[in-house]
């Protein structure tokens, strides 16, 4: 493939740009790093103001605190830091949307030149995207690892281009042949003298620098200006690797020396095609920025959240719902939501609206939104329940009972910002699921991103884990082969207990039992029972999903009413703890499990706090009485030793299956054998039987 089509149409000057009054009111705010010293300061410096933004030395100013009076503003803040500071400034993006991006991606946003700020996705300073920056382009590698280099170095943070450009960082070859690696090989030898040429004139880019800032940063950057710039950027003189560069990158977690991976005649020009070539100017280079698009305006995956009202009528699937988005929500995919919401009939309301919200939308667990949400007991639900929403235009339910496990864990808020910690080594590829499997592959798909690990669509010799539907199939029956030896298969029954993902729902804080130790019935509306199981979850207990009905093996029943329902009356029937909501509301604000005395129905120290109702039938103080009773041994239930049968089971009320289990639950046996009725029937009129009949 020949060198681009040269454009005949003269590059726009790099920046010109008139600086506008942003001391007053900025487009956006910058906080540099201190570490970040020298000429590359006073670079970024130049670059933010040709932008249109303005540095600020407070950290409270880029998490949108800059109001008077100490209010928030709408204002996008950002940090400049080094991969080296990322830690410090990690804790900015708890309660606020501010991206932490390396000094390439305002210099970049200045070489495209077209006044928009680039997606800061691709320049992160987390030091865990290894690719971070990085634009490659592959030569003479078919499709199949073509899909794993770009699914590897996406998840790296960077960005793979299909056709070969001059507007690359990096040039992926298998081998040093080829008019394809021949032109990579002219334009970083074209390309070098310019790299040396600024390693050698330092003071003239700080001169530059000086000069263009004290005129305003008003017109054109100067050349040395830009071809640092250029430089920053990697575009002069573009390295040249082989595929195991890539993979050495991946293995290590970190960007090893491209020179370890290089072709020993890099540096060779090559006379037959240099001939035909006119020589790679500064301004060739700058073209090249200008005209291709490297960076799409908008990732991909952003299409979830395409205005609906542009495609289809408005619905009234959300009518009388009002929404909240958590500030620590990008504000490009705040916007994309609001639109398809809107469209559905719901309304958005700003964040200082949160009273009258239906919803809060979070990312993860922390910030404003999030605490003020659990605090006036709003349902918390995290995006990808919007996007099932905007998918299925309709509410789509959240509580234990209406939806699975895995889809409880993608509609909860993630635990923290930036997934589990060491998941961003683990590359995974899926065996067995399709879009009518349970769970289906999107949603695995997503739960496999939001942990931070790399989903991989193909078995390759990068593969870490291959996770299983089935032990079935053809990448099963490979792994087994290659000798992969992290081979899971999904345990959809266990999933609660040793799923890795759902800890992206846990506290920051360590549980201080077991799972098994606490395990909970819900009672409540749907809403309720969400917030709930979200609480027990997020410190490691269980939630039992059993619709209505009561399951033995709970050890807690949480109700906001007492009423005469199964799950109450076997819980107290059983000895278990019957509590008030305002038990998990306290167990999330401490991190832990505590104390269920203050919180248990009817006990002699317990707190009305979260309670509402109860039915007159019931005396309160008798959970606590059958609990105390059965848990020292006084007791094994009401109808222990007793036996009962049951007639005319079809047309009973309450349904013979809960009697059955009120029956057990208390301590009782069923006679289910007619001729046990008669049997015992005879025994209890003379007297020496123990057969309770229950005629209903």
């Amino acid at each position: 493939m020949g060198r681009p089509t040269k454009s005949t149409k003269k590059a726009l000057p790099v920046a010109e740009v008139a600086q506008a009054p942003i001391e007053e009111h900025p487009a956006w705010w910058v906080y540099i790093c201190p570490s970040i010293t020298g000429v590359q300061r006073q670079c970024v410096q130049v670059c933010v103001r040709v932008m249109g933004g303005a540095m600020t030395e407070s950290l409270d100013v880029v998490q949108g605190k800059g109001g008077r009076h100490g209010t928030t503003t709408d204002v996008q803040g950002y940090v400049v830091c080094l991969p080296s500071h990322y830690d410090s400034y990690l804790m900015l993006r708890e309660d606020s949307y501010v991206p932490l991006v390396t000094p390439t991606w305002i210099f970049r946003s200045v070489l495209q030149n077209s006044q928009v700020l680039l997606p800061t996705d691709r320049f992160s300073a987390n030091p865990t995207k290894v690719f971070s920056s990085v634009v490659m382009y592959c030569v003479q590698v078919d499709v199949d690892p073509r899909k794993v280099i770009a699914a590897l170095m996406v998840n790296g943070g960077g960005q793979l281009v299909s056709l070969p450009t001059n507007a690359a960082t990096h040039v992926l070859c298998l081998r040093n042949s080829g008019s394809d690696y021949t032109q990579a090989v002219e334009w970083q030898r074209q390309t070098k003298s310019m790299l040396d040429d600024v390693a050698t004139n330092v003071a003239l880019v700080r001169d530059g620098c000086d000069r263009f800032a004290a005129g305003g940063c008003k017109g054109s950057l100067p050349d040395m200006v830009v071809q640092y710039l250029l430089g920053q950027c990697g575009l002069l003189s573009p390295q040249i690797v082989s595929y195991d560069w890539v993979q050495e990158c991946v293995r290590q977690g970190r960007r090893v020396p491209e020179t370890d991976f290089s072709f020993p005649d890099n540096a060779t020009p090559s006379p037959s095609s240099s001939a035909n070539e006119p020589p790679l100017t500064l301004q060739d280079l700058i073209d090249t920025c200008q005209k291709q698009t490297i960076y799409p305006p908008a990732p991909a995956s952003d299409d979830l959240w395409k205005d609906l009202s542009q495609h289809a009528p408005r619905s009234e699937a959300m009518v009388g719902e009002a929404i909240v988005f958590a500030r620590h929500i990008p504000s490009s995919l705040q916007v994309r939501m609001r639109h398809a919401l809107e469209a559905l009939g719901a309304a958005v309301l700003p964040s200082h609206d949160l009273v009258k919200a239906t919803y809060v939308v979070c990312g993860y667990q922390s910030g404003a939104e999030y605490s003020a949400a659990f605090t006036l007991h709003k349902p918390v639900v995290s995006m990808q329940w919007v996007a099932a929403c905007i998918a299925a235009k309709a509410i789509v339910a959240t509580s234990p009972l209406a939806t699975s496990l895995v889809r409880q864990t993608l509609y909860a808020p993630s635990r923290r910002h930036g997934g589990i910690p060491g998941m961003d080594a683990c590359v995974i590829t899926l065996s067995g699921f399709s879009a009518r499997s349970s769970p289906t592959r999107d949603d695995i798909q997503a739960l496999v991103r939001l942990s931070g690990a790399c989903y991989l669509s193909v078995l390759s010799s990068h593969t870490t884990h291959l996770l299983c539907l089935e032990p079935t199939g053809e990448k099963f029956k490979r792994s087994i082969a290659w000798g992969l030896t992290n081979v899971v298969k999904l345990e959809k029954q266990k999933a609660h207990d040793d799923k890795e993902c759902a800890d992206q729902l846990g506290s920051t804080k360590t549980p201080k039992a077991a799972s098994s130790q606490y395990a909970f019935l819900l009672t409540g509306s749907h809403e309720d029972m969400a917030m709930d199981a979200s609480i027990v979850m997020a410190l490691g207990g269980t939630v039992l999903e059993t619709r209505r009905a009561f399951d033995m093996s709970c050890t807690h029943v949480i109700c906001k009413h007492l009423k005469r329902t199964e799950k109450v009356v076997c819980g107290m029937a059983s000895g278990k703890w019957i509590l008030t909501p305002a038990y998990l509301k306290q167990c999330l604000a401490k991190g832990t499990f505590v104390d269920e005395a203050p919180f248990e129905w009817g006990g002699a120290t317990s707190s009305k706090r979260g309670s509402g109702t109860v039915d007159p039938r019931i005396w309160p103080p008798v959970a606590q009485y059958w609990r105390q009773e059965i848990a020292t041994g006084r007791s094994h239930g009401a109808f222990h030793g007793k036996k009962f049968g049951l007639y005319g089971t079809d047309s009973m009320t309450p349904p013979a299956d809960m009697c059955r289990r009120i029956i057990h639950a208390a301590g009782g046996t069923i006679l289910d054998r007619p001729s046990d009725y008669v049997r015992e029937e005879r025994r209890w009129k003379s007297g020496d039987g123990e057969c309770e009949r229950m005629m209903m």
